[in-house]
């Protein structure tokens, strides 16, 4: 389930910042894809690919232990921070300064 969480969230990411391109299909390449776009950060690159390796490991083989599922569920919510959580908090920062200078201005 992390893999496909994270093919999920790399296609969409994919999507939303190549709108006017095919998706990438092989999750390997949309990986190197963003991390060349800079939507995954240089420091996470090896993490993003341990989920895709580990998950595939969990799914074809089913030779993940229950400490290597811990930190695929770690792993995943920090690379979906990085992609989601972390976006959204820097974009309504922004909004918030921007507001705050509007409101300062007017007076």
């Amino acid at each position: 389930m992390a893999r496909s969480c994270i093919d999920l969230a790399t296609k969409e990411t994919d999507a939303r910042l190549n709108p006017d391109q095919a998706p990438t299909k092989n999750l390997y390449d949309r990986i190197e894809k963003l991390i060349n776009e800079r939507a995954i950060p240089d420091r996470l690159g090896g993490l993003a690919h341990s989920i895709r390796k580990d998950g595939n490991d969990g799914a074809h083989d089913g030779t993940l232990s229950e400490a290597e599922s811990d930190d695929l569920i770690d792993f995943v919510t920090v690379l979906l921070q990085e992609l989601y959580t972390q976006p959204k908090n820097v974009e309504k920062a922004e909004e918030r300064t921007a507001k705050r200078r509007a409101d300062r201005n007017r007076k």
